[in-house]
């Protein structure tokens, strides 16, 4: 019983961050999609159907008294700020309507909008502070959080919600059925249980050693003679999702997306960054001293030999070597420039060498998994293909004992955190040496983590999906039809069709493109909710068929979880493409664009409030439209307008990569998209500055939402009429969709937060809600910010 094993377990014991990062991103393949949001629900679960006592029904006529008194304070407060707001700002107010909404929702939406608002900043001087000031002043930073925004607190509340699932008797009684979740509950019960762990030791990382042929640092069995390099570099691929020396995977073929095809990047998994491998500089000297005596420490504790540092050095040296021939970002995945198609023969004759033969390597990888045989002339695509040839020309000139060594180190370094407290004391030593922080976290936090986001979110997400409609699966699928893709649905293509008439309009896109930019516009797929198999038993256990939990073995549960995980990718060699499957679960924080299916995927977690409402089909004031279309509606156009970033103009409307761009349409985007690197570039935060460059796509996509959102609304208003304003706010509907926007991206940071912020693909958040903005005549006109004010600069850039 879960309860009582909470009560033996020591779930006080602290982790980092760093435990989680490590832990989630062992596989060398990682999905590539355009954007994550943090977003995430905790949904009501259970349900009342007895009549109310006397008692109840005099609580319930105390709540509607409180209400009504609500109504009033709301009005009141209202009409201060908005005797504040005209005295601190040039806002010109508009009658859209002329009647309020007094609905109990759109009094609760009017009170939560007023309170992120701070009605003593003028809107035109910094719209993010006067649009979250008031929402920063009531937050302050929770203890061990580095930022903190609606967005993290939706996800803290998710995870308590997974948390109650799992301690649940009711729960695990009521899905027994479902062996996959009895098998999350034992791997759960087992990373909980920290003092078997314990107990295990070293043990379990010991027979795992064997199994890859010994180490030369912990034992003397190793056997040169015996040790079979190709042998041992498919099986950590295929069973513990490692790439030790390049990343090789399957998946669709970005310029035939409905194909399958087997595809290597040389890019090795490293343990310092290329950066401070390759450094000479202070960081860099710092940086591989640390990690030296992190190595040394670390075998230590498994049983090192006394002589073991010339093989540790030796170890470092080549990892030096591979970082020095790996191409750096962002050439690294320039696949425009990188990608080249050969079959497996040319491959060996180009790339191979006397230590690596490709279609060995290859068959020793897929057969086994998809019973398939390697031929000559299968297809395979190289991402880099001479940086490739200079990794095996490496291999040819180091000692086999070198390669090994490196190959088991890679090893340890991916599994040992699953050993226990004292390495994890010596992880958050080596930490605390090289960046100068730790940030601890709860085992249970772990725990939760690990299941939702990589190993149990299928299971998860179906308990999750059954909350939200009381566990009536006959009826579900039809309800996720109904409530996400009938008006979601809606939404979208509202946003679709507000882009379609911004193309048209398009001053620098000549007409041939223009039409092909609407064609895929038109034919972008929207997968809304959740797929149809999270409520399929049969379906649902499929995918854990050949996973094996115990209790008891917390080791070995992620073993078999990561082996399981592995093949069932690998097991798409030779098929076509799944056009029905999601990268994300529906329990996950992010909504995405996949370049490559041309499709955005918005789970069901994201569609809540504030963002969005489940009742909103049947009522339609139940969540202001200016609220609905700048909450999640912004978020929409984000993830439609990434479909025309710089990377996502690349593919057609099927996902290919294709040059469907004329050369002068191109010149002019790139000129465009310019603009914005250099505004972005100049834009300042913590003491830093933004990359432009870096952060290019995502300001595309930033911008681009926005406006669509804002253009779909007023296709709403014009379709529907004006709707009520919200009660005691005495702002108009537009002001109110841009401050629903903005409350998006209210954060408060710590210093590091600050620097973690500046060194994201994503500008800082208080950026993501002013520069957006700065750009859109419209938000100047709603606010009537004078030309030259700080939101209203003279010099605007825009792309879609």
């Amino acid at each position: 019983m879960l309860s009582t094993l909470f009560n033996q377990f020591n779930t006080g014991e602290k982790l980092s961050c760093a435990v989680i990062i490590t832990c989630l991103q062992r596989d060398v393949q990682s999905a590539q999609v355009s954007e994550h949001l943090l977003i995430a629900t905790q949904p009501r679960t259970g349900k009342n159907t007895r009549r109310f006592t006397k008692r109840e029904k005099l609580l319930v006529g105390v709540i509607v008294f409180l209400v009504s008194l609500f109504v009033l304070m709301a009005m009141v407060f209202g009409f201060l700020y908005a005797k504040k707001a005209r005295s601190n700002s040039q806002i010109k107010e508009k009658n859209t309507a002329s009647y309020p909404c007094v609905t109990r929702d759109c009094v609760f939406t009017s009170s939560d909008l007023f309170s992120f608002l701070d009605p003593n900043v003028n809107p035109c001087e910094d719209f993010y502070k006067y649009a979250c000031g008031g929402w920063m002043k009531k937050n302050p930073l929770p203890n061990q959080k580095e930022e903190w925004n609606q967005f993290t607190k939706l996800e803290e509340e998710s995870n308590q919600f997974i948390r109650e699932i799992l301690h649940s008797k009711e729960k695990q009684a009521e899905y027994s059925r479902l062996s996959s979740f009895k098998k999350g509950i034992a791997y759960y019960k087992s990373c909980l249980d920290t003092k078997a762990i314990n107990k295990r030791g070293t043990k379990p990382l010991e027979d795992l050693l064997k199994e890859y042929g010994s180490w030369t640092l912990t034992t003397d069995d190793w056997k040169e003679e015996s040790w079979d390099m190709i042998k041992y570099l498919a099986l950590m691929r295929r069973k513990l999702s490692l790439g030790p020396l390049f990343t090789v995977f399957v998946g669709a073929d970005p310029r035939n997306s409905s194909v399958n095809i087997i595809q290597i990047r040389p890019l090795a998994l490293l343990g310092l960054s290329r950066g401070r491998l390759t450094s000479n500089t202070t960081y860099g000297i710092k940086g591989r001293k640390v990690y030296k005596e992190f190595i040394l420490n670390l075998t230590k504790a498994l049983g090192a030999k006394n002589d073991s540092l010339p093989d540790i050095l030796n170890i470092i040296d080549f990892e030096i070597k591979l970082a020095k021939i790996m191409p750096s970002a962002p050439k690294a995945y320039d696949d425009e420039n990188m990608y080249k198609k050969l079959t497996v023969k040319e491959l060996d004759q180009y790339a191979g060498s006397n230590r690596m033969k490709w279609k060995v390597f290859l068959e020793q990888l897929l057969l086994p998994v998809t019973g398939k045989h390697v031929s000559d002339e299968e297809l395979v695509i190289v991402y880099g293909v001479d940086f490739l040839k200079n990794i095996t020309n490496l291999l040819d000139d180091t000692p086999n004992r070198t390669i090994a060594n490196y190959m088991m180190w890679r090893l340890v370094d991916s599994v040992y955190l699953r050993l226990g407290d004292e390495f994890e004391k010596i992880l958050e030593n080596f930490f605390i040496t090289l960046e100068g922080y730790w940030i601890p976290i709860s085992r249970d936090e772990l725990c939760v983590q690990l299941m939702r986001e990589k190993y149990f979110a299928a299971p998860l997400s179906r308990i999750y999906v059954d909350s939200l409609f009381n566990g009536n699966s006959k009826k579900i699928v039809k309800k996720n039809t109904a409530i996400f893709g009938g008006a979601a649905k809606e939404l979208a293509d509202d946003i679709k069709e507000a882009f379609e008439q911004n193309i048209l309009e398009l001053d620098w896109m000549d007409e041939k493109t223009k039409s092909l930019a609407i064609q895929k516009a038109k034919m972008m797929v929207e997968n809304i909710g959740f797929p149809d198999y999270i409520v399929d038993d049969k379906l649902l256990d499929e995918e854990y068929k050949d996973v094996n939990c115990n209790q008891t073995t917390y080791f070995e549960n992620e073993l078999s979880l990561d082996q399981a995980i592995t093949e069932r990718d690998l097991a798409y060699f030779g098929k076509p493409v799944d056009e029905s499957g999601w990268a994300l679960s529906p329990i996950s924080i992010n909504a995405y664009y996949d370049m490559l299916a041309n499709k955005m995927v918005f789970p069901a977690a994201i569609l809540q409030s504030p963002f969005y409402n489940r009742k909103y089909p049947s009522a339609p004031f139940r969540l202001d439209r200016a609220v609905l279309y700048g909450g999640v509606g912004a978020i929409m156009g984000h993830e439609l307008t990434h479909g025309f970033d710089v990377d996502g103009r690349r593919f057609d409307m099927k996902g290919d990569e294709r040059n469907w761009w004329s050369e002068e349409t191109l010149k002019a985007f790139k000129r465009k998209t310019e603009c914005l690197k250099d505004q972005y570039s100049n834009f300042t935060f913590d003491g830093g500055t933004i990359d432009g460059e870096k952060t290019l796509s995502e300001n595309i996509a930033d911008n681009g939402g926005v406006k669509q959102a804002f253009r779909a609304y007023q296709n709403w208003i014009a379709r529907n009429g004006n709707e009520p304003q919200l009660p005691g706010m005495n702002l108009t509907n537009d002001q109110v969709f841009f401050i629903s926007f903005a409350r998006s991206w209210c954060s408060v940071f710590s210093s590091r937060g600050e620097e973690f912020a500046l060194s994201s693909e994503h500008s800082p958040a208080p950026w993501r809600a002013k520069a957006s903005v700065m750009n859109f005549s419209e938000f100047a006109k709603a606010f009537n910010c004078l030309p030259g004010s700080p939101m209203n600069p003279v010099n605007k850039c825009s792309v879609w």
